[in-house]
């Protein structure tokens, strides 16, 4: 999962610097099926199907987020930012579906709000051209990404333990 969520982050700073399009392309080849082939194992071809679709999305809209913040069109961003949330409350949802005891819905919407504000913000300061924010920005994202992964793994082994070696 870190690399999932780190390749969202990156396709946002790239989104930010280059092309949207050509972004969100390179953010797919990077991570949506290889994250979601893992979850295959765990929860069967349906389920990571979807969120391997799901997270296609979420590539996409932050790419569209961009791009419409590159272009000042305040209609298109405020769309954007809405399919945003929605797409990181329907991934919250379903990572809750299917480990409710240990990825709670609460905590799953929570921390996927924390990446959009995060990522946001991040953006928000490369767009600016705030080189400083943005690095400090980057290295807050990347320090939310891998407590996420930690959180989704830890939440894999106690579901799971019987599948871990050494898990306790």
């Amino acid at each position: 999962m870190r690399a999932l969520k780190t390749s969202t982050a990156l396709a946002t700073v790239l989104a930010a610097a280059i092309s949207a399009s050509v972004a969100g392309t390179v953010a797919l080849q990077w991570s949506p099926a290889t994250g979601a082939s893992g979850y295959r194992v765990f929860y069967g071809t349906a389920a990571g199907n979807k969120l391997t679709a799901e997270l296609r999305k979420h590539i996409l809209i932050a790419a569209d987020v961009i791009a419409a913040a590159k272009a000042g069109d305040k209609a298109k961003l405020a769309d954007a930012q809405a399919r945003w949330r929605s797409n990181a409350n329907d991934i919250a949802a379903l990572l809750a579906s299917v480990n409710p005891r240990y990825w709670t819905a609460a905590r799953m919407k929570a921390e996927m709000s924390k990446h959009l504000a995060l990522t946001t913000q991040e953006a928000v300061a490369r767009l600016q051209g705030r080189w400083a924010a943005d690095v400090a920005a980057y290295d807050q994202v990347q320090h939310h990404i891998l407590h996420m992964s930690d959180l989704l793994a830890d939440g894999l082994v106690k579901q799971f333990p019987d599948r871990f070696e050494n898990a306790g």
